[in-house]
């Protein structure tokens, strides 16, 4: 490989990362600038409502199309890109169907809070699939390196929400208010989204049943190990959400939530941009029989080095922070983010580097970590409920227990690369 291509292929990894986290940065100081506004004109207790109603769609939205997205990306044949991206399509529009349905029977059978909410459960299917289809074009534009269409229409959607949500807030500050500003803003820009793929379409035949059907058949490592592993994952984290419903008071959520505002903007920087940029240069790296375990090595130096400052720093302020943009109730949110910065500073450099594992054809490690995180917050859940910890307590549980599970994911991802690097000397 020539010097110049190296230097031309390492600019255009760092472009399209800064590229992507301006993006990124822009569109969530729109969702980040809109809270001092929400938590001042909406009650405590219908922004724990909200964040509630939005977890039983965060549930499922990352694998509405069971992970098949994934093969977008590092799928060689241009045509099969295609199918591939259809099939998820209508994975997600068939998965959403079938959570709505669920989510209506736990309302009548009263199944944990779903007795408490009513028709508004109709749009938690919706967010599923306008969600789902987001990340299906996400990855579907990363193939084809449209980064900035990532981020222009990701500034856009989050923009309009805040713009939605501050209205309602203004007006009345209702719960539908709330979350139908969430449910539909991955409709805006959706004609940009999708010209790409319209186009690519004419010049190729429909999907048919066979054609899907050899999707899956492709795809089954993803449906049996990715997919289940990312909804453990998930749910592992919703979970914490839901126990905290459970246990404490429609406010403690809505504290809660908003400390997952403040951990989750660096955390929405890595899983929009940084592991797509990773991925898709770790695919290549696999694909070319290159080493890379030095690419990780260095790569996880930095994100550490970034991570603990930033992270450090969130610690001594968080509460004097919360209290200043939120309100002074809000004190309790900063709190709530000491308790789990330990974690996110793991957490923001082992979720760098998700995929890695499909990149090398190892997605049970995958599942392996993720039942570890669903069994550390059903430990803390279970010790909360016996024990009648306060929340601050089980807060702390929950830290130490995903920061070992984080920490050990980490080292197995060098592992797993040291590993690769020398069969391919071998």
């Amino acid at each position: 490989m020539s010097i110049k291509l190296l230097i031309d292929r390492k600019h255009s990894y760092f472009r399209n990362i800064l590229t992507l986290g301006f993006g990124t940065v822009l569109a969530q100081s729109f969702n980040f600038l809109s809270q001092p506004i929400l938590t001042r004109f909406v009650s405590t207790e219908i922004i724990g409502q909200y964040s509630y109603i939005v977890s039983l769609a965060m549930i499922v939205i990352p694998i509405a199309s069971l992970k098949l997205e994934m093969l977008i990306v590092v799928e060689k044949d241009e045509l099969k890109a295609q199918y591939i991206t259809d099939t998820c399509i209508l994975t997600a529009l068939l998965l959403s169907a079938i959570w709505g349905l669920l989510l209506v029977a736990g309302h009548f059978l009263h199944i944990s809070k779903l007795g408490n909410y009513g028709v508004i459960l109709l749009l938690v299917p919706i967010m599923v699939f306008l969600e789902g289809a987001k990340y299906i074009f996400s990855s579907y534009n990363n193939r084809y390196g449209e980064y900035k269409i990532i981020a222009r229409l990701a500034i856009f959607r989050e923009g309009s929400k805040a713009a939605f949500q501050i209205m309602d807030a203004l007006i009345k500050g209702t719960l539908w208010g709330q979350v139908i500003g969430h449910a539909f803003s991955p409709l805006l820009g959706i004609t940009t989204r999708l010209e790409g793929y319209n186009q690519r379409c004419k010049d190729r035949e429909r999907l048919t049943l066979k054609r899907a059907w050899g999707v899956i058949m492709k795809g089954k490592a993803q449906i049996l190990y990715t997919a289940p592993s990312q909804f453990i994952n998930t749910y592992a984290y919703s979970m914490i959400l839901f126990s905290i419903a459970s246990l404490y008071t429609d406010a403690d959520v809505g504290f809660y939530s908003i400390s997952l505002k403040v951990l989750g903007l660096p955390m929405m920087y890595v899983t929009t941009n940084v592991s797509k940029v990773i991925f898709h240069r770790i695919s290549h790296i696999v694909n070319n029989g290159e080493k890379s375990f030095p690419f990780i090595i260095k790569n996880v130096a930095g994100l550490f080095f970034i991570s603990m400052i930033g992270f450090m720093t969130l610690y001594f302020f968080s509460p004097l922070l919360c209290r200043i943009i939120f309100g002074s109730a809000y004190e309790i949110s900063g709190i709530f983010i000491q308790q789990l910065c330990l974690m996110y500073c793991i957490r923001f450099v082992t979720t760098s580097f998700s995929g890695l594992f499909t990149a090398y054809r190892k997605q049970h490690f995958e599942i392996f970590f993720n039942v570890m995180l669903f069994s550390g917050t059903l430990l803390a859940y279970t010790l909360a409920l016996l024990n009648q910890y306060n929340i601050y307590k089980f807060l702390s549980i929950i830290n130490i227990c995903t920061s070992i599970v984080y920490s050990s994911q980490l080292i197995v991802y060098m592992y797993t690369a040291f590993k690769f690097d020398k069969h391919f000397k071998s």
